[in-house]
């Protein structure tokens, strides 16, 4: 089966490029094709199901010195699954999710996110919740936000309701990362004022 992986691109004007495979994130580096300046796609082949490999691009001078960026940063994963059909890349998973009851019942989810490394960038989020001993369903969010969205007002919920959150990184082409971390927190509703200027009738 051939995958067409576009090349990534490198300041200057190169004299060809050298195609490399790892089978891990940190194994070594095999070199398997080089191909001239000109060229801007390469087709990989022989890849099997339930199998994942990472590629780099290496830009090469007409002196033939290779490029020196880190190569971390440049690692594209190719995974397949048992059917060998490409398991789509996936953006990193929010971080450092938490829920705040809010007055009246009501409760906001915040979170962080950091791009660093990631296999795809993230378009948005999408949120996920259910109370009590409900599990959470992925088929279809309760939100879905921007990508400069990190905090999300998930409504108002009767005293003592346990609310869960799930929040995932999507892609622009919908794409979901599949995380499962969940934060809880139990919904409070304040006692309302006291009256005042009691007088006998």
């Amino acid at each position: 089966m051939n995958l067409k992986q576009l090349l990534l691109l490198l300041s200057g004007n190169p004299a060809g490029y050298r195609i490399y495979r790892r089978a891990s994130v940190s194994a070594p580096s095999v070199l398997i094709d080089e191909v001239d300046g000109q060229t801007l796609s390469y087709d990989l082949s022989g890849l099997n199901p339930d199998s994942t490999q990472y590629y780099y691009i290496e830009a090469v001078s007409h002196c033939g010195i290779e490029s020196v960026a880190a190569i971390t940063n440049r690692l594209r994963r190719v995974a397949m699954d048992g059917d060998a059909v490409l398991i789509e890349p996936a953006p990193n998973a929010p971080y450092a999710l938490a829920l705040t009851p809010t007055s009246g019942g009501g409760m906001t989810a915040s979170w962080r996110y950091r791009s660093d490394n990631a296999e795809a960038t993230a378009a948005g989020f999408n949120i996920y919740i259910a109370t009590g001993a409900t599990p959470i369903s992925y088929t279809t969010p309760d939100f879905a936000v921007g990508s400069s969205t990190l905090q999300q007002a998930l409504g108002t919920f009767a005293e003592g309701t346990t609310v869960k959150c799930v929040v995932r990184a999507r892609t622009s082409a919908g794409i979901e990362e599949t995380n499962t971390t969940q934060a809880t927190a139990t919904a409070k509703v304040d006692a309302p004022d006291a009256p005042t200027a009691l007088s006998p009738a």
